[in-house]
């Protein structure tokens, strides 16, 4: 087919409809005029894949001088779905009347319009549409095509099937073309199926010949007049003209199971995203294990799959089958129900996934960071952790060096304290970074720490030397983080020789006492036990 258009011009910004043969093209935009007296020709149809060769000429050019030398390309319109993959074909000056573009269709089905143009100024291969717009390209003429996907590849199901004598047993046979779209049958292409056992016949004849379908899949019909008796049914696909099978498939069809089939284990569990591999062992009816018999599986639940090959069984008779959990992370199902089939015989097997243990964590929930506390004092730490087995070692640690130790409980809960669940002993306050160590150390490696977290000590002591009075020494105290109404104890040598008492947190106090001589210290008798101010804070009397 061809269309021969008038002027040359470039292109505009409006469209307009072109009309050819008896359809009518796509919208394209319009444009001045196109070069008088080229066409466009090449044949009526194609198929996606096939090299398809078109014909830009202008015969009322001079043979002698021929077109213009340039690059010229082919590319079918876009806005159809349809592109086309060409490489330019370079005219030189005074070359003919004619240049020829071998183009490919990598997409499209129906009519498709197709442009040639040539380019000015062309980096590579022709583009994958028209390109109109380009100021580089100048429209030729245009054409029309009708491309089809023709198929290439066939498959036939169930891989196995059974059934009575003389009842008919279903098949299917799908084609497909490029990209594995069903297909219907392209023009000139055979589809046969054959029998393996004359006694196995599509309604007396052995072979079954498919030249035209109207739809993908279709179904026939085999039966066997006998019972116990089997075939091989192979399906072909042939070109026009061809005595090379351009796709083949197989399946198997039985009267009755021609031997047993044993999956083991038939029910399993995994993880989330693990798998499982089962055992598949095929005997003949005497209980013999037969080696070579094709097996196939089929898979529904959280892994979906149809029916495909698990390979033939070894000189044991068995097949392994690896299945793999590769569900999305959005999946809800929880299971698997597998399929094996051989020679008529099927077995199934289960597996039932679940959610993989948390990993571990811990988390610190007393004390917070930046708790206040006196210096000298006593404190308790609090921790939760997931995904650790009850009894795990468990360690504080003080700028990554272990301080105390303790052990995990089965809900999960940790403590560091004077308790036998927390490790038989108060912390010390000290400055630094604190953190809850899951095992480590002589436990085996670190399971998970916790995020770290720091006191704000607050001195507790006495400050500076007392201030003598009439036969009395004045100590000042710095209070801590003492609570108001806590008691704090003068001691002189260790023993308690006046006391006050805490008026506001962090605000100083005044203790009096005789004017003795010794070693003074100031203490609280808290619930963790004595708590002594700083050793700074210390004084000597002489």
């Amino acid at each position: 087919m061809s269309l021969s258009l008038g002027r040359p011009g470039r292109i505009g910004a409006a469209t307009a409809a072109v009309a050819l043969g008896a359809g009518l093209l796509l919208a394209a935009p319009a444009q001045a005029a196109l070069p008088g007296g080229y066409t466009l020709t090449g044949p009526a149809t194609t198929t996606v894949g096939t090299p398809t060769k078109f014909t830009i000429a202008n015969a009322s050019i001079a043979p002698g001088t021929g077109i213009p030398a340039g690059m010229y390309c082919v590319a079918a319109d876009p806005g159809q779905g349809a592109a086309t993959t060409a490489t330019p074909t370079q005219q030189l000056p005074g070359q003919g009347n004619s240049a020829d573009v071998t183009a490919t269709f990598t997409a499209g089905s129906g009519q498709v319009a197709v442009t040639a143009f040539s380019y000015s100024a062309l980096p590579g291969n022709c583009p994958t549409t028209t390109p109109y717009g380009d100021a580089n390209a100048t429209i030729l003429a245009h054409t029309n095509i009708t491309v089809g996907n023709a198929a290439t590849g066939i498959s036939i199901t169930p891989v196995a099937q059974s059934a009575a004598p003389g009842a008919p047993a279903a098949f299917t046979l799908t084609y497909t073309g490029v990209g594995g779209v069903p297909v219907n049958l392209g023009p000139g292409q055979v589809a046969t199926v054959t029998s393996s056992n004359a006694a196995v016949t599509f309604n007396g004849t052995q072979q079954l010949m498919l030249t035209f379908t109207t739809a993908t899949p279709e179904t026939f019909t085999v039966q066997a007049a006998t019972a116990n008796v089997s075939a091989v049914l192979t399906a072909s696909l042939f070109n026009a003209g061809s005595g090379t099978p351009v796709a083949s498939a197989q399946a198997n069809f039985g009267t009755a199971p021609q031997g047993t089939l044993v999956v083991v284990p038939t029910v399993a569990s995994a993880d989330f995203g693990g798998s499982t591999t089962f055992t598949v062992t095929f005997t003949n009816l005497s209980g013999t294990p037969v080696p070579n018999v094709p097996v196939t599986v089929a898979s529904t639940g959280r892994n979906t799959f149809a029916t495909t090959s698990a390979g033939s069984t070894n000189v044991n008779g068995q097949v392994l089958w690896r299945q793999v959990d590769t569900a999305p992370a959005s999946s809800t199902a929880t299971k698997d129900t597998l399929t094996f089939t051989a020679q008529g015989a099927s077995a199934t097997a289960t597996v039932a996934y679940s959610a993989p243990p948390p990993a571990a964590s811990v988390t610190v929930t007393s004390p917070s960071n930046g708790s206040s506390i006196s210096s000298g004092g006593l404190f308790g730490v609090s921790a939760q952790s997931t995904g650790v087995a009850a009894g795990t070692t468990a360690y504080l640690t003080l700028n990554g060096s272990a301080k105390a130790s303790s052990t995990v409980q089965a809900n999960g809960f940790i403590r560091f304290d004077n308790t036998s669940l927390g490790g038989g002993q108060w912390i010390p306050a000290q400055a630094g970074n604190y953190a809850v160590r899951i095992c480590g150390g002589s436990c085996g490696p670190v399971q998970a720490t916790s995020q770290t977290f720091s006191l704000n000590i607050i001195p507790f002591q006495i400050v500076g030397q007392p201030d003598p009075g009439a036969g009395q020494l004045d100590f000042t105290v710095a209070t801590g983080n003492w609570q108001p109404g806590t008691t704090i104890y003068l001691t002189r040598n260790g023993l308690s020789v006046a006391t006050g008492k805490v008026q506001q947190v962090g605000q100083q106090i005044v203790i009096q006492t005789r004017n003795l001589s010794g070693k003074y210290q100031v203490r609280v008798n808290s619930n963790q036990g004595y708590v002594y101010g700083n050793q700074a804070g210390v004084v000597t009397v002489s």
